[in-house]
C-alpha cells in the first residue's frame, strides 16, 4: 500500500476468521495514509482517492470513537486506543498532511472523536486531551478553515 509501509500494515492489521477462513483487514489509519498519498500523488483524472480520503476520515473518527468506548467498558487497552490516535496526529503533522490541509481542504479535527474525548474519565485520556491534544490543537496549521465556522 503506498505510503503505508508493510511492517506498519502487518503490526495495525487486524486478524478475524469468517467462515472457517483466517482473514486481515487494514486499520482505518492505514488506509487514510494510503489514500491520502494518492490523492496528493497520483494524477486524480478517472480517479476518487480525494473522495475516498473525505470518507475515511469520518472512518477514522468512528473507528476511534468504538476503541475508546471500548477501553472505557474494559474491554480494549487504553494503551492502543493512544497508539491510535497519536497515529491520526502524526498523519496530520506529516508533510502529507499539511499538504491536505492546504490541496484537499482536509480538516483534521474532523478525524477525532473531540466530544468523547471531552467526556471521558480515564485518567490516560484526560491526559492526552489536557497534554497532547492541547498541544496539536495549538498549532496553526491543523484545520482548514472554512469561512464563517468556527474549529
Amino acid at each position: 500500500m503506498p505510503g503505508v509501509s508493510a511492517a506498519e500494515i502487518n503490526r495495525w492489521a487486524v486478524s478475524s476468521e469468517r467462515a472457517g477462513k483466517a482473514i486481515r483487514v487494514v486499520d482505518p489509519v492505514s488506509l487514510l495514509a494510503c489514500k491520502l498519498h494518492l490523492a496528493l500523488t497520483v494524477d486524480q483524472t478517472n480517479r476518487r482517492d480525494t473522495d475516498h480520503v473525505r470518507i475515511l476520515v469520518l472512518c477514522v473518527r468512528a473507528f476511534l470513537r468504538e476503541t475508546l468506548l471500548g477501553t472505557e467498558a474494559n474491554t480494549l487497552p487504553v494503551r492502543g486506543w493512544l497508539g491510535a490516535v497519536e497515529r491520526v496526529l502524526k498523519l496530520s503533522e506529516s508533510k502529507l498532511g499539511k499538504r491536505a490541509v492546504g490541496n484537499l481542504k482536509v480538516d483534521w479535527s474532523q478525524a477525532l472523536p473531540l466530544d468523547e474525548v471531552t467526556a471521558s474519565r480515564l485518567k490516560p485520556v484526560i491526559q492526552f486531551r489536557d497534554q497532547r491534544l492541547a498541544q496539536w490543537r495549538a498549532k496553526p496549521s491543523q484545520t482548514f478553515k472554512r469561512p464563517g465556522r468556527a474549529t
